[in-house]
């Protein structure tokens, strides 16, 4: 999801909604994962989330670009 001007927690309404589709989505095709993850982005800065159950949590810590290693662990392993 692409934080609009910058504001990345503007941007976690828009996600949690799209995580709850993905959901449906997968329920309805018989995927019984029930473990959503997704990211808030400004390209830049990079923030986590998880859907677990009816659980939203969020990983406070923002992620910068110039740890992109870091950025590519996580979006490797899922959330930490």
């Amino acid at each position: 999801m692409e934080a609009k001007k910058e504001n990345i927690p503007a941007g976690f309404g828009q996600c949690v909604a799209e995580m709850l589709a993905a959901r449906i989505l997968n329920e309805r095709a018989g995927d019984a994962n029930l473990v959503i993850y997704a990211t808030v982005t400004t390209g830049s800065i990079w923030q986590f989330l998880k859907l677990e159950w009816q659980v939203i949590s969020i990983d406070l810590s923002e992620y910068y670009l110039k740890d992109v290693n870091k950025i590519l662990g996580i979006l490797a392993s899922g959330i930490r």
